[in-house]
């Protein structure tokens, strides 16, 4: 069987960012990608991508989501208050010896 590669439309877009400029890359990726879906922000060396925090925007508000445990949601009125609230629950997890980074990933909502 030929490799074929994924359609462009399907994949992920993903972005890197320290955690001290977590917020303003954050708001950079969110002008960058087509369709708003859900953003993830974890640690990028977790590989059990324990230590995560969704978000995602639902009518006027946006949801702030730890270890993706709905029970937990935090509500925002918007997304830059949003991603600050997702800097301190990331950076709380964070060895900054070991983990200096954090992964922001888009993810479609269908």
């Amino acid at each position: 069987m030929k490799y074929q590669s994924i359609p462009e439309q399907l994949t992920n877009q993903v972005s890197i960012s320290c955690i001290e400029n977590l917020v303003h890359e954050s708001q950079k990726f969110l002008q960058e990608i087509t369709s708003l879906g859900a953003v993830v922000l974890r640690i990028a060396d977790n590989e059990g991508n324990k230590n995560h925090t969704l978000l995602y925007q639902d009518q006027a508000y946006v949801y702030v989501v730890p270890q993706a445990e709905e029970q937990n949601a935090l509500i925002y009125g918007n997304w830059e208050e949003a991603l600050h609230a997702s800097k301190r629950l990331t950076a709380a997890g964070l060895n900054l010896q070991n983990q200096p980074h954090i992964v922001i990933e888009h993810h479609s909502l269908q």
